[in-house]
């Protein structure tokens, strides 16, 4: 499947109403089992475009994401760090595919907790085609600096995060990439994206001038037609799952 990213001027968004905040808890909260990782930025996207503008009832957006990802947090640790390493070999086949569609030679990724999906394998897998690799590393004031993936790692002290060991590179070592990986709890077909209640990456792909397309990874079971999102969160160009790559709509 080929995998594009085209880039439209920015259009705004309906609001996000109180009814449909509601719909958002009750049916995709709720019964999201039939099916981790904040600031407004502009639309360079399609599916940026599509959020930008979205005003919602901020405390009943923010009581569903909250529902949801301890929902889902739960199930994660419920599954244990098996579940992630079974799958792992399928995952990195397909951000291996989807990194050759895009002809990236530089990446944005990061380093995967336990039971989070593996990215490990294909981290390994990008350091043998001669792929730069950028790595977070969280920063006291809560943003994020970049650093080169070298293999090695270490746990950060505040948050238990694994993180590159080399010297780190300022943000606007992103401006580089061709393709951004980020983490998430779940993540909708229409782009919406439930990160892990921080903001790093949304304060993080805000405030770039230019976006490279970017995935997020997550289980198949994390996977739904859409997420509680508010007007700050920013949505996703595609979804990766051991099952396959997954464009938004």
């Amino acid at each position: 499947m080929p995998v594009t990213s085209a880039r439209i001027a920015p259009s705004v968004a309906p609001a996000l109403t109180v009814r449909f905040a509601s719909h958002l808890y009750q049916t995709v909260f709720r019964n999201v089992g039939s099916g981790e990782r904040q600031d407004p930025g502009e639309a360079r996207s399609p599916a940026r475009a599509r959020f930008r503008g979205v005003s919602d009832p901020e405390h009943d957006v923010e009581e569903a994401k909250s529902a949801l990802r301890r929902r889902l947090r739960t199930e994660r640790a419920e599954r244990g760090a098996a579940f992630a390493a079974e799958r792992a070999d399928g995952l990195a086949a397909n951000l291996q595919a989807l990194t050759r569609a895009l002809g990236a030679r530089t990446i944005s990724a990061y380093l995967s907790l336990p039971e989070e999906p593996d990215t490990r394998a294909f981290l390994r897998w990008a350091d043998a085609q001669g792929i730069r690799v950028l790595l977070p590393v969280i920063r006291p004031d809560g943003l994020l600096d970049w650093a080169e993936h070298d293999g090695t790692e270490t746990v950060e002290a505040t948050l238990g995060m694994p993180e590159p060991t080399a010297d780190a590179l300022p943000p606007t070592a992103l401006d580089e990439v061709d393709l951004m990986l980020v983490p998430a709890t779940a993540v909708g077909r229409d782009g919406s994206r439930l990160g892990g209640g921080r903001g790093f990456f949304d304060k993080t792909i805000a405030a770039m001038a230019e976006c490279p397309p970017v995935y997020a990874v997550v289980h198949d079971e994390e996977l739904f037609d859409s997420v509680p999102h508010a007007a700050y969160d920013q949505p996703v160009d595609g979804v990766v799952t051991q099952s396959g790559i997954h464009h938004t709509s």
